[in-house]
């Protein structure tokens, strides 16, 4: 991976009727699946932290207190 790590993760507001949920990541490298869960999270009320990448992913769990981490068991460069 040659691309820089920085926090270009992007992150949806969770519902503001729910907001005991907490954070949420999905690390999903394909973008129509990547919005689709983060937006059912956000529906369940969860902050949601979404990345293509395993290793971003990876520093927004150390950087986040996480309930939830959604990957793809085919990222590549986890």
């Amino acid at each position: 991976m040659d691309a820089p790590l920085e926090w270009s993760a992007r992150t949806t507001k969770q519902d503001h009727r729910m907001p005991w949920r907490g954070a949420a990541c999905v690390i999903e490298p394909d973008d129509v699946r990547r919005a689709q869960l983060a937006r059912l999270l956000c529906g369940m009320g969860f902050v949601t932290h979404e990345t293509p990448l395993g290793e971003l992913g990876a520093e927004i769990a150390a950087e986040v207190s996480l309930r939830v981490i959604v990957v793809n068991v085919l990222v590549r460069d986890v």
